[in-house]
């Protein structure tokens, strides 16, 4: 009817908007997140601890204004180790789970244990991800924003 289109055109609430971004964001989340477990063939939670690891690393490295990734050997020396205890602190996954997923992860190669300072990405987990696939997810990203922007434009 004619007040059901009328409906349709008028802008959306505030919070049905908000929902609708999320949603936007959450599509894209879930297209990386099941190409990233199509290409390493790793379950999700190994993926969740090597992304916390990298998180972790690379700590340093958000403040400067911007995230980056170390340039050098001695960039690299300022990235921050972390153990078992903290992983499973920060994602609430159980301590000894984390120790099974870590030791598969070092397995291949993914994270290394440095002497006295924790658990680290290798540049091998750095660079896994090929210059073709890494245009494909930011040309997605890319088109994921400008819907959010549009979806959020009053």
């Amino acid at each position: 009817t004619t007040g059901d289109m009328a409906k349709h055109n008028e802008p959306a609430p505030e919070g049905a908007r908000a929902r609708d971004a999320l949603f936007c964001v959450s599509l894209f989340v879930h297209r990386h997140l099941h190409a990233i477990y199509g290409s390493l063939n790793l379950d999700l939670v190994s993926i969740l601890l090597l992304d916390e690891i990298a998180r972790h690393n690379l700590q340093p490295f958000m403040t400067r204004g911007r995230p980056s990734l170390p340039r050098d050997v001695a960039e690299r020396k300022q990235m921050r180790g972390c153990n078992a205890f903290s992983l499973s602190q920060a994602t609430g996954i159980p301590r000894e789970t984390v120790r099974r997923k870590i030791k598969q992860l070092e397995d291949l190669g993914w994270i290394e244990k440095v002497n006295r300072k924790g658990y680290f990405v290798t540049l091998r987990s750095i660079d896994r991800i090929s210059p073709g696939e890494t245009e494909a997810v930011l040309e997605d990203f890319r088109n994921t924003a400008r819907q959010v922007e549009e979806i959020l434009q009053v």
